[in-house]
C-alpha cells in the first residue's frame, strides 16, 4: 500500500464518519491523481 492509498482511505473514512466536511471530489483526489498518473504512462 503507497502513500497515495493510505490518505486516500483515511480521507474516506473522515469523509463517512463526518469529520470532514469536504466534497467527495476533494476526497477522491488521491484517487485521481493516480488514474492520471497511469494514463500519461508513469506507473
Amino acid at each position: 500500500m503507497g502513500i497515495l492509498d493510505v490518505v486516500q482511505v483515511t480521507f474516506i473514512v473522515l469523509k463517512v464518519t463526518g469529520v470532514i466536511q469536504w466534497s467527495w471530489w476533494v476526497v477522491l483526489t488521491p484517487l485521481w491523481i493516480v488514474l492520471i498518473a497511469m494514463l500519461l504512462g508513469g506507473e
